[in-house]
């Protein structure tokens, strides 16, 4: 599949700021200001949860992390990286950088 037939991700809200993000193609960027119930809220969010609600691949976060264009986790359970509600949301209202 091309880049050109990629359906392009929903962006998110997290918690309940009305602060939204979305994806790009090179990189994670916020999109314009729309609210999705991602359901209740959460203390923190596990990778995978990360990746399904700025609708990219786990990978993608993992390559983006890496690359330093996403930011470090809160704390590590293991080896599980974790990222609290308020470091998204301080991530995608500075404009995914």
């Amino acid at each position: 599949m091309s880049r050109a037939q990629r359906k392009s991700p929903v962006p998110i809200a997290i918690g309940n700021t009305g602060e939204c993000g979305g994806a790009g193609a090179e990189a994670i960027i916020p999109a314009a200001p729309q609210t999705v119930n991602i359901g209740p809220d959460r203390l923190t969010y596990r990778i995978g949860e990360v990746a399904r609600m700025l609708g990219v691949s786990r990978r993608t976060i993992e390559r983006e992390l890496s690359a330093g264009r996403f930011p470090r986790p809160d704390v590590r359970v293991g080896k599980s990286p974790l990222w609290g509600r308020e470091t998204l949301t301080r991530w995608i209202a500075g404009g995914g950088r």
